[in-house]
């Protein structure tokens, strides 16, 4: 009984390792443009004509992109 559980156990194990085993990437540009994330206008659940707070954070990447990602922050915590 014992050993049938450890067999059991290790085919378990080898499933799982490569089943695990895929390869990442960086997605290319034309594949994040086709999922259009920034599909239309903001919809703001609080009175009209009330403003997001403010959030900055140290980015590295380009003045657009820190734009669009403090946006998205302050989006997540209005």
């Amino acid at each position: 009984m014992k050993k049938s559980l450890v067999k059991l156990g290790t085919c378990f194990l080898i499933v799982l390792f490569f089943s695990c085993d895929e390869k990442k990437s960086i997605p290319s540009r034309s594949a994040i443009n086709a999922i259009n994330l920034k599909r239309g206008e903001l919809i703001s659940c609080g009175p009209s004509g009330s403003q997001f707070g403010m959030v900055e954070f140290e980015f590295s990447g380009s003045q657009n992109v820190k734009k669009d990602f403090n946006l998205a922050i302050a989006l997540l915590h209005s």
